[in-house]
């Protein structure tokens, strides 16, 4: 479990500042759900009447900072500090669109992909698509 603070959230096509101490930035497609009542202890049966609608986000993970051994250099260990790794300024871009639930009546099928635009480099300004997938059944 992990949190996505206020601070975290910027709009869609945003830099992504990465912060000092981290290299190893990933990001993954995700299909934000926009819950609009109040809702506890909610049944699978009646956990859509709670939601407004949805935005597709991107979540970003420093993954040196969580301690996935990919993104390690020789003799360094991550903190597997879930929470600092996904919650520093700029970790959870979203939108630009938000889709009412009554126009998406099944999420369950829905293609989400993910593209990024770096900001420096040889490739930079051109989207490189990162994901290309679909909501699970």
């Amino acid at each position: 479990m992990f949190a996505k603070f206020p601070n975290t959230i910027v709009a869609d096509g945003a830099p992504i500042v990465r912060p000092r101490g981290t290299r190893a930035l990933d990001l993954e497609v995700e299909l934000g759900v926009v819950i609009g009542s109040v809702a506890r202890r909610v049944t699978r049966a009646t956990a859509l009447a709670h939601v407004a609608g949805y935005v597709v986000v991107n979540d970003v993970s420093a993954r040196d900072w969580q301690g996935v051994k990919a993104a390690l250099g020789e003799g360094e260990v991550g903190d597997g500090q879930w929470l600092r790794a996904k919650s520093s300024d700029t970790f959870l871009p979203i939108g630009p669109g938000f889709l009412p639930a009554d126009e998406l009546p099944d999420p369950q099928q829905l293609r989400l992909r993910s593209w990024r635009i770096p900001g420096s480099g040889p490739d930079a300004g051109r989207a490189i698509l990162m994901q290309d997938g679909t909501t699970p059944t």
